[in-house]
């Protein structure tokens, strides 16, 4: 990711086979910061905790399966400090809510998506579902909006319509 006067964020993950049954993986989280450096560090440091969490579920769940992608945006009105709240709302999830616990969400276009709780804290919200991961990003911590990114493992995946759902389903979160 790019962004104004010379930010940048980069992720590298380089998976290197050692034999029959073993890699070492190594990743790298790099990036500029430009305004408010230790906040934008902190935002990257929890960022990589819930992105090395996000690997280990799929190596558990759905390793070898075929993935789609679907990153959805958050409306500036996502950008606001009570934001993350206002998702946790959304997605049925209480005060009390913790990892291991089941959640529900209704998403037209979709229907009703049944997950487990695999990441909670104050900027981050991991549900596993049957054939997915939902990755919540609590980014108006940081100075951004609240985004998702799925990782949908279905064979008959459709892209293109999950996006539109979440992406409509987020606006309405924060309309």
């Amino acid at each position: 990711m790019q962004g104004p006067d010379g930010w940048f964020n980069n992720l590298e993950h380089v998976v290197e086979a050692r034999d029959e049954s073993t890699a070492v993986v190594r990743y790298v989280h790099a990036g500029v910061f430009a305004d408010d450096w230790d906040n934008q560090y902190d935002g990257a440091s929890n960022h990589t905790d819930f992105y090395l969490h996000s690997l280990g579920q799929y190596v558990r769940y759905f390793a070898g399966k075929p993935i789609t992608y679907a990153s959805v945006e958050g409306r500036e009105s996502s950008s606001s400090p009570q934001a993350m709240g206002m998702l946790r709302s959304a997605l049925g999830i209480t005060s009390g809510t913790a990892v291991g616990d089941a959640a529900s969400v209704e998403v037209p276009g979709i229907g009703t998506v049944d997950a487990i709780v695999d990441y909670i804290n104050d900027w981050f919200i991991g549900l596993r579902a049957e054939n997915a991961l939902l990755r919540f990003y609590g980014r108006n911590a940081f100075g951004g909006n609240v985004d998702a990114a799925h990782h949908l493992f279905a064979a008959d995946a459709d892209g293109d319509a999950a996006t539109a759902a979440w992406q409509a389903w987020l606006a309405g979160v924060f309309a």
